[in-house]
């Protein structure tokens, strides 16, 4: 049995190696690993080969983030993993293999090979793994030219590189399983692979969309803590501020001109005005505030909590779809510290001082209300929800689709006559 299997895997990879697009697409990753190696990274800006781009942001990031090994791990997931494993080669991965299935059942080959003492579905899934086949082989040799390119260049030996492996296959699976199944029941090559490149934009607008409500649901948990956090100021301060009544505090001798100084009275009524526009509100004035924000704080607790069940209806549906942007992010994971992101967003955004003026309007309606909100922690609060997504939850809701998709296949296969 295991032999028999063994033959027809054998059969499937020599038919993916008889095929002109196995090697092209092998042919386009190893330039892209070449070009991947002609990069480089001073404290000014990136090299490419001897020409340079200046990048300002540089000079802010501290020495220890600004290292090579890090940004070819960065380069390697935004631009060999984001860009060309998950897209490009995915597709062309996808073109080279919709043909098994269908070829297989319609060219008498099927007729064949169930003449030999080989069960039904046992063979459907040897034809479906040997599909699987074309992105191992790919993503392998990519992955090990990538793993070469930084430790020569950039001095810094990852073997979790080598995790992209496994977790490139998976994504692909996710959406092969499909093809696999389409492919049966249309016996087209063409209808097949054009349904899964469609099921997979309604994956992507399905995972999109979830991380679109995450993110308005941080949003919205930030104003939540940003009023909490106004609140208690306006408490502290309005505890510690002297009484509306009370006598201004007298001006400071140095702000005193003598007579006949030039200047003088010009000076000193400058200084007061100043030290006006310096001066803190009143009790009154922060009493008013304080209220304002009391009742503002139950209506943003009531958008967050709306906003929060939108997301997690739309968490919901995608738990049974398979997790496609879920799976490359643990690759991201494995590879870049989340603080390591966050320092460098802080350095992009140029320091500290990131805070906005949101105009809350709670319930969409009524007077709006500054609230001051930082963009960069709701964009960490965003990271840190997707990072307590267990790589369990992320690959086993993915793998029950991928079983169900391909026990339904291996039940057609079986109960159809050929």
């Amino acid at each position: 049995m295991i032999t028999q299997s063994w033959a027809i895997f054998l059969d499937g990879y020599r038919e993916l190696n008889a095929k002109k697009l196995f090697w092209f697409v092998l042919a386009i990753s190893l330039l892209v690993v070449l070009a991947f190696a002609g990069l480089g990274i001073t404290r000014t800006g990136i090299t490419v080969l001897w020409w340079e781009i200046p990048v300002q942001m540089f000079s802010r990031l501290p020495p220890d983030m600004l290292t090579p090994g890090k940004f070819y791990k960065f380069v390697f997931l935004q631009f060999g993993i984001a860009l060309w494993l998950s897209w490009i080669a995915t597709v062309l991965a996808l073109v080279s293999t919709a043909s098994i299935i269908p070829d297989f059942i319609q060219g008498g080959a099927v007729e064949l090979t169930l003449s030999k003492p080989i069960g039904r579905a046992r063979l459907f899934l040897t034809k479906y793994l040997s599909g699987l086949l074309f992105v191992l082989l790919q993503v392998s040799l990519f992955t090990l030219a990538s793993f070469l390119v930084i430790g020569v260049r950039g001095g810094a030996w990852e073997p979790g590189l080598f995790w992209s492996i496994p977790i490139m296959t998976l994504f692909f699976s996710y959406l092969y399983s499909v093809c696999a199944l389409l492919g049966l029941l249309t016996r087209s090559t063409i209808a097949a692979l054009l349904l899964t490149l469609l099921c997979w934009t309604g994956l992507f607008a399905v995972n999109s969309l979830e991380s679109i409500f995450l993110f308005v649901r941080a949003n919205y948990e930030e104003r939540v803590v940003a009023v909490e956090r106004d609140i208690q100021r306006l408490e502290r301060d309005l505890a510690s501020a002297p009484a509306d009544d009370a006598p201004p505090a007298p001006p400071p001798p140095s702000s005193i001109a003598p007579d006949g100084a030039k200047g003088g009275l010009l000076s000193t009524v400058t200084d007061a005005l100043k030290n006006s526009l310096r001066a803190p509100p009143g009790r009154e004035d922060m009493a008013r505030r304080l209220e304002q924000r009391k009742g503002l704080l139950p209506l943003a607790r009531q958008d967050l909590a709306r906003w929060t069940h939108v997301h997690e209806i739309s968490l919901g549906v995608k738990t049974v779809l398979p997790k496609t942007q879920d799976t490359i992010e643990l690759l991201r994971r494995t590879l870049v510290r989340t603080a390591d992101l966050n320092a460098f967003e802080n350095a992009n955004d140029g320091g500290d001082d990131a805070e906005v003026d949101f105009q809350f309007r709670p319930n969409g309606s009524g007077p709006g209300t500054d609230v001051r909100v930082d963009p960069r922690r709701i964009g960490q609060r965003v990271r840190s929800l997707q990072d307590s997504r267990s790589a369990a939850w992320v690959i086993g809701t993915s793998l029950g689709f991928e079983f169900v998709v391909l026990g339904l296949a291996c039940w057609i296969f079986c109960r159809r006559e050929f």
